[in-house]
C-alpha cells in the first residue's frame, strides 16, 4: 500500500468511528432527557401531595385542638371498657 492509500484509509475509519460515537452520545443523550422529563413531572406530583397532605394534617390539627377533651374522653372510655371487659380474672385454685 502506498503512504497515500494508508492516509485514506486511516481517515475514512476515523470518520466513521467519530461519526459513530456523535451517534450513540446522542441516543444517551436523549434517554437521559426523557428521564429526567419523568423525574421533573414525578417530583411535581409528589410535591402537590404533600401540600394535599399538609392541609390534612392541619384540619386533623384544628379538629384536636377544638375538641381535644372530647377525644381524651372517648380514649378514657374505650379503654376502661376494654380493661374491664378483658381484665384479668380470678381463678379458684385450691
Amino acid at each position: 500500500m502506498t503512504e497515500f492509500a494508508k492516509m485514506d484509509f486511516f481517515f475514512l475509519v476515523t470518520t466513521v468511528i467519530v461519526i459513530l460515537l456523535a451517534v450513540v452520545v446522542t441516543l444517551v443523550l436523549y434517554r437521559i432527557w426523557r428521564i429526567l422529563g419523568h423525574v421533573e413531572r414525578i417530583s411535581q406530583e409528589a410535591s402537590e401531595e404533600a401540600t394535599l397532605i399538609r392541609a390534612d394534617v392541619a384540619k386533623v390539627r384544628e379538629h384536636v385542638s377544638q375538641s381535644g377533651l372530647q377525644v381524651i374522653a372517648l380514649q378514657k372510655a374505650v379503654t376502661g371498657a376494654v380493661r374491664k371487659y378483658f381484665g384479668k380474672k380470678k381463678s379458684n385454685k385450691g
